[in-house]
């Protein structure tokens, strides 16, 4: 803000004066500043940044972003950035941030890791010309975790917000720390809040700046339902990583009913807060346990028998550093072994979406050898809407799997491959 400076005088007594200077707020200016070929419906002003004599518009409509130069009292555009790989319904400018040559824009609809997986893209100013350096994209990126729907940039790092991730829980959100790297941007941790929950939207506001960072979560409910709440990171160049995570022996199978054990390690510069362990039960919602410390680096949780169910299971370790970085594990998937008397028409008609699935996702499901119906139409339509879209017959023959389009023989068992939200493979016993 424009200061001028005028001074008060007050009479102490005859022989002196003292002046006191005081601010006055000068006249503050204005400059509208419109992209050159703007359009209806082109949404540009929905994301500002300013830093220094640039100002970076986003104008997630056209799905495009533009760079502003200062000109003594006037503003000029000097560049448009679009994403060298853009696509309607990226949404491409929903988000901006500009710190010194270096631009980030953020698109949470584009579909890399998954529909509306999200990316961010940096570009770098030489001279007059933007350029595209890096595209941004989270090491453990999924559908509809909207990485990308905000973004912010301080020198050479960056920050990514993705406020429907579900490391914490359904929806709970997340941030990605990137640090600049020559012409690289390199993932260097992953920030989960110590308190995350299920749809808190951590991620939905981020700011760099510096050594510090700052994440929204608007939907915590520390002060009440949907209070929200911030959390402040602070970091150094001695580290700005998550553990590194292990898992010495990871259980492939397992059997229907028992619980199962699994072990990581974890260790980290500045200590291991916390491991928490995460798990899905077929298209479920992700549990969490708390890992136990064993000593030495190993930590060790149980997931409990009655969710080791012929639905499958897929599950992951999520760990938090002294300083609050965070990483995670791939996640893993587990066979269940159980007997065909597990399975009857009314659980396998329980697995089943009403709307539909995600694609290219799929598992196994078998079908006992006692079936008295003999129709595939009949067994599908109880299943739900038949199709190669969502449900596929096999049957096992000479030693292999072959699609079937014919009935059912009597006393012969067939396997349902049924499309689902997560991908787990479930082999009969």
């Amino acid at each position: 803000m424009l200061k001028q400076t005028r001074h008060l005088t007050v009479t102490l007594c005859a022989a002196a004066l003292l002046t006191i200077p005081l601010p006055v707020y000068a006249q503050i200016s204005e400059f509208k500043i419109l992209p050159a070929d703007g359009a209806a419906s082109d949404k540009f002003g929905e994301s500002v940044s300013i830093s220094g004599d640039y100002a970076v518009v986003g104008s997630f409509g056209a799905g495009s972003a533009y760079v502003f130069k200062r000109n003594s009292t006037s503003w000029t555009q000097e560049a448009k950035l679009l994403a060298s790989d853009g696509f309607q319904g990226d949404y491409f400018g929903i988000t901006v941030s500009i710190s010194g040559d270096y631009a980030i824009v953020g698109a949470w609809g584009d579909d890399d890791n998954g529909s509306f997986s999200g990316s961010a893209y940096l570009f770098k100013r030489t001279g007059t010309s933007w350029a595209q350096e890096a595209k941004l994209l989270p090491s453990d990126g999924a559908t509809s975790d909207l990485f990308g729907f905000s973004v912010s940039i301080s020198g050479d790092y960056a920050v990514v917000g993705a406020r429907k991730d579900d490391d914490n829980g359904t929806d709970a959100g997340s941030a990605y720390l990137f640090k600049r790297s020559g012409t690289s941007w390199v993932q260097e941790a992953k920030l989960l809040a110590s308190d995350g929950a299920a749809d808190d939207r951590f991620g939905r506001s981020v700011a760099i700046s510096g050594s510090y960072a700052i994440m929204g979560a608007w939907l915590d409910d520390d002060n009440g339902t949907e209070s929200g709440s911030a959390y402040i990171y602070s970091g150094s160049e001695g580290d700005v990583t998550g553990p590194l995570l292990t898992i010495p022996n990871p259980p492939n199978n397992a059997t229907k009913g028992q619980s199962i054990a699994i072990s990581v390690t974890a260790t980290d510069d500045s200590g291991v807060d916390h491991v928490d362990l995460k798990y899905r039960k077929g298209g479920e919602s992700i549990k969490s346990v708390s890992m136990t410390f064993t000593g030495g680096s190993n930590y060790q949780a149980s997931i409990p028998g009655f969710d080791v169910t012929i639905f499958g299971l897929s599950w992951w370790a999520v760990a938090v550093d002294g300083v609050g970085n965070a990483d995670s594990t791939n996640i893993m998937t587990i066979n269940i072994t159980f007997v065909s008397s597990d399975i009857s028409m009314s659980v396998v008609k329980g697995t089943a979406y009403p709307i539909g699935f995600p694609s290219d996702v799929w598992r196994i499901i078998s079908v006992p050898a006692n079936l008295t119906n003999s129709s595939i139409s009949s067994v599908l339509s109880e299943l739900g809407a038949s199709g190669s879209t969502t449900w596929r017959l096999w049957r096992w023959v000479n030693g292999a799997f072959s699609e079937s389009t014919g009935s059912f023989n009597a006393g012969n068992a067939f396997w349902l491959q049924q499309r689902v939200q997560n991908q787990v493979t479930i082999r009969p016993g």
